[in-house]
């Protein structure tokens, strides 16, 4: 006959019973939260992802936007999309992990109902990370795909470029042939023009002034000598305009049709000298002695044959 049990022995055994499925609640409670926990975590790694995922998506269209700066940008974008690609793989695994912790607090949650709820809670929010890492992981693959079309991009500019430079230096080089011929061509055409002849009919306008190596034609040079001063063959078609010490008419030197006119610019008379070989008539007369210019006067001498000269002019005796 088994002896009967006592109320007290009766209560201990349920309060033993029932501290164990306290502890083994609060267990659950405790496998639970942290099921809780790792789940949000892993949402949050899973946002992460996504959020990373989404700069890869701008960064590479930023490197398409940009691929001519060069192959760098593209090669940068290329590294940001693997990164989120791993990261989002990283979210799948920590999705997996929150699932399983979920679907262990779920097993252990029936124990106590406050820790199913909670364990469900879990699962709910593993899933939304799971979810949230199969985004990131197909908007990865897209800007992988985008950094891939920006670095083709990137290398065509670069063969563009490299195109234009080549076609650059060629216009560059045929510039500086065409530039060489048109020297060659100018030249030929000034020695041409310096060696031309021929009798102009009609009338020539020109607009602008008409030179020679004296100047403009319409007006005639003057050079001024402030010393005795012996004519030379480029005084012919000028004035030379003398202060001091006279002038001088060598041999030799000017033919028919040159004349050169003589200024007195000083208050004293000058002289006008024929130097050895010279005959120099004074116009009207048969007199070629020195002639005297006087102060302000001007004189013309012309050169009618070689050697042989006329002179006139205002103050001139």
């Amino acid at each position: 006959m088994v002896a009967p049990v006592s109320l007290t022995t009766t209560i201990a055994v349920w309060m033993a019973r029932f501290n164990q499925l306290a502890i083994e609640n609060n267990v659950a409670f405790d496998a639970a939260n942290t099921a809780f926990n790792t789940a949000n975590t892993v949402l949050a790694v899973g946002a992460l992802a996504y959020d990373r995922a989404n700069t890869g998506v701008y960064t590479a269209n930023l490197a398409y936007d940009h691929a001519n700066v060069g192959v760098y940008t593209a090669n940068l974008a290329f590294d940001k999309a693997n990164t989120g690609f791993n990261i989002a793989n990283a979210g799948i695994a920590l999705a997996n992990t929150g699932i399983y912790l979920a679907n262990l607090a779920f097993n252990q949650a029936n124990v106590a109902p406050i820790a199913f709820g909670v364990a469900n809670t879990a699962l709910l929010n593993s899933n939304s990370a799971f979810t949230a890492a199969n985004v990131a992981l197909v908007i990865a693959p897209k800007a992988f795909d985008k950094a891939n079309t920006a670095d083709t991009n990137a290398g065509n500019a670069n063969t563009y470029a490299q195109t234009a430079l080549i076609n650059s230096n060629s216009a560059f080089t045929a510039a500086n042939v065409a530039s060489v011929i048109a020297s060659k061509a100018f030249d030929k055409a000034n020695t041409g023009l310096a060696n031309a002849t021929g009798t102009l009919s009609g009338a020539l306008t020109v607009t602008g002034g008409v030179y020679d190596s004296k100047g403009s034609l319409r007006d005639v040079p003057i050079s001024t000598k402030g010393s005795v001063y012996t004519l030379t063959g480029t005084d012919s078609g000028t004035v030379v305009a003398t202060t001091s010490g006279g002038v001088r008419v060598p041999a030799a030197i000017f033919a028919a049709g040159n004349t050169i006119s003589i200024y007195n610019n000083s208050a004293s008379t000058q002289v006008i000298e024929p130097l050895s070989g010279i005959t120099m008539y004074l116009a009207g007369t048969s007199n070629t002695a020195n002639r005297s210019l006087a102060q302000r006067g001007v004189a013309t001498i012309l050169c009618v044959s070689a050697n042989n000269f006329v002179i006139s002019g205002a103050g001139l005796v």
